[in-house]
């Protein structure tokens, strides 16, 4: 009975274990099933997450670069016009003293006021100075400049309106001989010229500057007469800042790498100063005779968007530059927004954070 037994529950043993294999088999295949059709789906997901970043981030990529070209052509075109005005502003003012050294009141006058020289000052030099003193005041009144000096040919100074400490002083052979006024005084024996701003003691020690040109009589030079350039009149072209927005300024730097003109992010001027040194990739690049654009860090260290140029003025150095800020440029609001473009495409497209860096690595945003 019991071999019957067992004989009867052999294959029911063996038909259960092949089910039960068979629905376990079963459910873990439906289950992996299940489980590689999530993978697929999660997969999926990502994927097409990542291809619309990635799709984000090309579109952006097309964004910072039209915004990046765009604040050139604005730079470069404010650079251009700049550089045209001062340029223009120096050739007129080269102009003015080319026309006051042959005006007969001039000559008349720096003849007269040679017969006298040995007695500046006197009741003679007075009596001249009445007759010729108000034409020549009116001068720089109606041109806006800041002096005006007859020199004999010998280098004394017989005239000047504002008579200050440089009256009467030898400009050939006295203390301020290496001062602008000397040097000026100097090529103006030979040509119209411009001399670059240096301290000037007579004026306070202030920075100047003077354009020169020789007074002939008869093809032979009887005297030089000479002009002292305003400083408000140039920062009054590079500081007007149309197409600068906020940021953005233009300014003047001679091989000295020192401002020749005042920066409008400083509150002090910054002429000739050397605390406000400006030894830039931009400057190197114009010095050297090139135009172009590129990012740099300004003379304060800060990422700008830099265009520069060298200028074309007889007897001077000095190159152009127009900076922005990086962060302006790259980053500019949304009309009728309250966030930058970037804010707002960040927050609109759900992403942690949006980054913008310097080619040197810098993060300026």
């Amino acid at each position: 009975l019991v071999a019957f037994l067992v004989l009867a529950l052999i294959p029911l043993l063996v038909v259960g274990i092949i089910t039960l294999t068979t629905s376990s088999n079963a459910l873990m295949s439906k289950a992996f099933d299940n489980l590689e059709a999530v993978r697929a789906n999660k997969t999926q997901a990502i994927e097409n997450f990542l291809y619309r970043s990635e799709s984000d981030m090309n579109i952006l990529l097309e964004t910072v670069k039209t915004l990046r070209q765009n604040s050139f052509d604005q730079l470069t075109a404010v650079r251009t016009i700049k550089k045209g005005q001062i340029e223009d502003y120096f050739a007129a003012r080269l102009s003015d003293v080319r026309a006051l050294s042959t005006n007969p009141v001039v000559i008349e006058g720096l003849s007269d006021f040679k017969k006298v020289s040995g007695k500046i000052g006197g009741s003679e030099w007075q009596a001249i100075e009445r007759t010729y003193g108000p034409w020549l005041a009116k001068f720089i009144e109606e041109y806006g400049y800041i002096d005006l000096f007859l020199i004999s040919d010998k280098g004394q100074v017989l005239y000047t309106v504002e008579k200050a400490s440089d009256l009467g002083q030898n400009l050939k052979t006295g203390k301020l001989k290496n001062s602008p006024a000397g040097k000026a005084f100097n090529g103006g024996l030979k040509a119209p010229t411009v001399q670059d701003f240096e301290f000037y003691e007579p004026s306070g020690d202030a920075p100047a500057a003077f354009i020169a040109s020789p007074v002939k009589v008869g093809g032979k030079t009887m005297g030089v007469a000479m002009i002292q350039i305003p400083i408000h009149q140039i920062n009054a072209i590079m500081q007007e800042r149309t197409g600068l927005g906020e940021t953005g300024e233009t300014y003047l730097v001679a091989t000295d790498k020192l401002f020749r003109s005042d920066s409008r992010l400083v509150e002090d001027s910054t002429i000739l100063d050397p605390t406000y040194l400006v030894d830039t990739a931009a400057v190197h690049e114009a010095l050297a005779g090139k135009t172009g654009e590129k990012i740099i860090r300004n003379f304060k260290g800060t990422p700008v968007l830099s265009a520069y140029s060298p200028l074309a003025i007889p007897g001077v150095h000095w190159s152009i530059i127009a900076d922005i800020s990086v962060k302006e440029a790259f980053a500019p609001k949304v009309v009728n927004e309250v966030e930058d473009f970037f804010t707002t495409y960040k927050e609109k497209y759900g992403y942690y954070d949006l980054y913008l860096f310097n080619p040197d690595g810098y993060l300026f945003y």
